[in-house]
């Protein structure tokens, strides 16, 4: 673990960030788009909090996920089963311990894509996640829109969330969800720097949007399929309230709650950083 003032050293905010090369004119000599190509490779220059992961996703190309995840599911079980990742964004919050009150009751796995900034204070709910075989995932510091951002502040989103996960739960998984699920190149550029999937989702019931656990409900369970990937965000009461009757009715039709690595890993095998699956 390094220490937080060389994580405050990395990561430090730079008010007079110069403009992005792209926005830099030319001039007669090329040393202003020399001066630009240098900027943009500074600007992406890697962190030593996560130099090591960024080396060895140079050299593969491709990051495997853990293989401990699945060694206790045979694979003809797994193809037999049909599968679906309930995935909550933006936590923890009060209502998480209710989800994982449901998971406990019913049995199954999900996936919790959170805000660094709430880690600390949600400790306990982190820990219990954990405990229960959930996955918790970087999903942002705070929440901003990602593409508004200059490489240097996506990249403090991230590490800074990474970090505060490896804290509490002593790993980090290669991969994060952008909030809103918005994506450009600047982030692409930065996921794959730093040896990062990027995670989107199949099927969205809007909890975010409708705020009815009845609305929720009917959205997921008309439409999902095997293999999806449930957006959901446990930050609303209507969507807790849903998941108490989503949990035990997917078991019940057959479905298998499994974490997002585990669903990848069947889908895909391996992840490559800076792609989008869902």
């Amino acid at each position: 673990m390094i220490s937080d003032e060389l994580t405050e050293a990395i990561l430090q905010d730079e008010d007079n960030t110069a403009p992005e090369p792209s926005t830099i004119p030319d001039d007669e000599n090329g040393t202003a788009a020399e001066a630009a190509e240098a900027e943009e490779a500074a600007e992406l220059e890697e962190p030593e909090v996560l130099e090591e992961a960024a080396e060895e996703t140079e050299e593969t190309e491709e990051t495997d996920l853990p293989p401990s995840i699945l060694d206790d599911i045979k694979k003809d079980h797994a193809l037999s089963q049909p599968v679906v990742a309930l995935t909550f964004d933006d936590g923890p919050s009060e209502y998480t311990s209710r989800i994982l009150d449901t998971l406990q009751q019913h049995g199954g796995n999900v996936t919790f894509f959170v805000q660094g900034s709430l880690v600390e204070q949600n400790k306990t709910k982190v820990t219990r996640a954990m405990y229960m075989d959930c996955e918790i995932i970087c999903h942002a510091w705070d929440h901003p829109d990602l593409t508004t951002l200059p490489k240097r502040a996506i990249k403090k989103q991230l590490v800074r969330t990474l970090n505060a996960i490896r804290e509490i739960t002593g790993k980090t998984l290669p991969m994060f969800r952008p909030p809103y699920g918005y994506v450009n190149e600047k982030v692409i550029q930065v996921a794959r720097k730093l040896g990062l999937a990027i995670i989107i989702w199949s099927l969205d019931p809007k909890d975010w949007d409708v705020k009815d656990a009845d609305l929720v409900y009917s959205s997921i369970m008309d439409n999902v399929k095997d293999g999806d990937m449930i957006l959901c965000h446990d930050v609303y009461k209507s969507t807790a309230d849903a998941m108490s009757r989503v949990i035990p009715e997917l078991i019940r039709q057959g479905y298998r709650l499994v974490t997002v690595s585990e669903l990848l890993r069947m889908k895909y095998g391996s992840l490559i950083p800076g792609d989008l699956y869902y």
